[in-house]
């Protein structure tokens, strides 16, 4: 799936401490020196945000959480995935599922015929709650375009600003601010608080807008009752 925005991580700097990565500052160099390179440093440090995060682990990984009150279930093998989504708040059962190829919506188990346009609409809408709240999972994908930005403190912290692109156009601008980190057998999940700011406005400059509270806060990306299927390989 595509988004139509662009976004600023903040990584923080300790995911380089990682004893099975190689120090970021050899990959950083290497990629600045090797020009003809694929992997470039935007693409190193997300790369090793991925292996802090759970690494190969996604390859295989099942599990259910809850957002806004939906249950969500994801579950990986290899480059396939089934994704689902059960709804019952308003008083019917609405499951959503969908695998690399297929989608399809049923109210109270019976089959709904969809039209193009609401399939999408649907699949969109379950793929996104995914898609962010197994971060930095996707992001390793080569239709992902990942450019190292600097290094900056904010908040006596210090980070590494990515910004991340996507191939469609017209979109705005995110910045998402990562807390409630835990570990759930081996993969971590974080809540985000989703800011946004005006189209236009340099992405050099959303860390600082960040520390100065001047970001407007468009959302809660928090991810609850998270919890494993199966045991992950």
């Amino acid at each position: 799936m595509k988004y139509s925005f662009i976004a600023i991580l903040l990584i923080p700097l300790l995911y380089a401490c990682d004893p099975e990565t190689q120090d970021l500052d050899e990959n950083t160099e290497t990629a600045k020196e090797v020009q003809e390179e694929v992997i470039t440093v935007g693409d190193s440090i997300i790369n090793l945000a991925f292996t802090a995060h759970g690494g190969d682990l996604y390859n295989s990984a099942a599990y259910q959480f809850v957002f806004r009150g939906v249950q969500y279930t994801f579950e990986n093998e290899g480059t396939q995935y089934t994704y689902s989504k059960i709804d019952t708040s308003n008083g019917q059962l609405t499951v959503d599922r969908m695998t690399n190829d297929s989608f399809e919506r049923t109210i109270n188990e019976a089959l709904q015929e969809l039209e193009e346009k609401e399939r999408f609409k649907y699949q969109e809408a379950l793929n996104s709650v995914i898609y962010f709240a197994t971060l930095p999972h996707k992001l390793i994908d080569k239709a992902v375009n990942k450019t190292y930005v600097s290094d900056i403190a904010i908040k006596d912290n210090n980070y590494f600003v990515v910004e991340v692109s996507f191939d469609e156009e017209g979109g705005g601008v995110r910045f998402r601010a990562a807390n409630n980190p835990r570990v759930v057998e081996g993969i971590t999940f974080q809540d985000y608080v989703n800011y946004g700011a005006p189209v236009g406005t340099p992405l050099a400059e959303l860390p600082v807008l960040f520390e100065s509270d001047s970001l407007k806060e468009l959302s809660l990306i928090n991810t609850e009752d998270v919890f494993i299927l199966s045991t992950v390989k």
